[in-house]
């Protein structure tokens, strides 16, 4: 662009920007390098004085707003869901938080698919040319799902789009909440299933009301019922006017990924209200009975992996292995496991195992935090040394002569 000129003591409005850049908006002129916006685009100076002779503009860009990714909706239910950032300007760095403070001030950097187990408000900003984009946001909210009105935490369950199984609160085992099989008419079926991938114990609790089954001679005739498989195969059923709860247990005797489906079927003709069997109260249960991953480092619990909402479609020795967008303070990602056994909460970014050093008595007192051992876990902790940051390697235990120390953590 052409300089311009003004007469000492006029004013002079700004010429149009010519200038553009890939993937920002020319928000106006600033009077230093990545300073604030001092002019607007087309903006008049004030009185031009003989001090602002050979005055040097810059242009201020801003960098495109990142775009969140909510496929499947902004609601969601049983397990946890990534969310995913992009950006228009390719140097941008993404800020965001999931707690609705503003990313401006505590924001983490966008690396991976951000993880959500609960309902929050996720916000953020890109940052580049030395300012920020206009912030998007969004609200993600859990919805108790399917599963965890069955109690079968940490499970998937799918269900016939057609004639959906849907939550219920008036009628339920537990006094909380049940799945009621959906609405369907004469000859049809409606399903509900999940599933598993290893052996082990199926149980729940289930209640039918319904046309009833007919005993004529040893033969059972069944109208309206409901049905419960293994892979297909029929391993029980329940038919009644009211049968009040029936508990169901079934031995899934190989390993190997299996699918559970509970059924309602009528037959062509007559009902019963309210015509549907209701489940409540499923419980998994491996046929290894330690209910502990196999496959990582150290033994996690089903349990403690359920209790976050995490585990999809029982994939718990996949999700143990994983890392879900936590980092530790050097930027190196935390994989679930190692939470487990620091005693940490993988969905909460800022719970880390920290090691402290103090000065006590002329020497070194290291503690650290959390410290499981005082709670009822066991957890084993090792100080190591080294003389000087250079050595190789970091010696255990650590000793006297020692300048330099770590903390870490493991399992017994």
């Amino acid at each position: 662009m052409a300089m311009q000129t003004v007469i000492e003591g006029d004013s002079l409005s700004l010429s149009a920007n010519a200038f553009a850049r890939d993937g920002y908006s020319f928000m106006g002129w600033s009077l230093s390098v990545g300073g604030e916006m001092a002019y607007p685009d087309m903006a008049e100076f004030a009185k031009v004085s003989a001090r602002m002779d050979g005055v040097v503009l810059y242009a201020v860009w801003k960098p495109q707003p990142p775009v969140i990714s909510l496929e499947g909706g902004a609601e969601f239910q049983n397990a946890s869901r990534f969310v995913s950032l992009s950006c228009d300007t390719g140097d941008a760095l993404i800020l965001f938080t999931k707690d609705g403070d503003d990313p401006r001030a505590s924001g983490h950097v966008y690396k991976d698919p951000i993880y959500i187990y609960g309902t929050c408000t996720l916000r953020a900003v890109a940052c580049g040319a030395g300012h920020y984009s206009d912030e998007v946001s969004a609200t993600l909210t859990r919805t108790e799902g399917l599963s965890e009105a069955a109690n079968l935490y940490g499970y998937l369950m799918e269900t016939d789009e057609d004639s959906p199984w849907t939550i219920v609160t008036d009628v339920s085992r537990d006094g909380v909440s049940s799945v009621r099989s959906g609405t369907v008419g004469h000859g049809g079926m409606t399903w509900l299933q999940t599933s598993v991938r290893k052996a082990g114990t199926i149980s729940f609790w289930w209640r039918a009301a319904c046309e009833d089954a007919e005993d004529e001679e040893g033969d059972t005739y069944w109208y309206d019922y409901g049905s419960f498989s293994v892979d297909g195969v029929e391993k029980a059923r329940i038919a009644g006017n009211d049968t009040g709860w029936r508990k169901i247990e079934v031995d899934v005797p190989t390993s190997g990924k299996h699918v559970l489906r509970w059924e309602y079927s009528k037959d062509g003709a007559a009902s019963y209200s309210p015509d549907c069997i209701w489940l409540d109260q499923v419980q998994w249960v491996p046929a290894d009975g330690s209910g502990y991953t196999l496959t990582t480092p150290d033994p996690v619990p089903y349990t403690w992996l359920s209790s976050l909402g995490l585990g999809l479609e029982s994939d718990f020795e996949t999700v143990a292995r994983q890392t879900i967008g936590k980092y530790d303070a050097n930027g190196r990602p935390v994989a679930v496991w190692e939470d487990y056994v620091a005693g940490t909460v993988p969905t909460d970014a800022n719970d880390l195992f920290r090691a402290i050093i103090s000065m006590q008595d002329d020497g070194p007192h290291i503690s650290w935090t959390p410290n499981l051992n005082t709670n009822g876990e066991v957890r084993v902790y090792r100080v190591w040394g080294k003389t000087d940051l250079t050595d190789s390697a970091w010696t255990y235990p650590a000793n006297p002569k020692h300048r330099f120390f770590k903390v870490t953590v493991e399992l017994p």
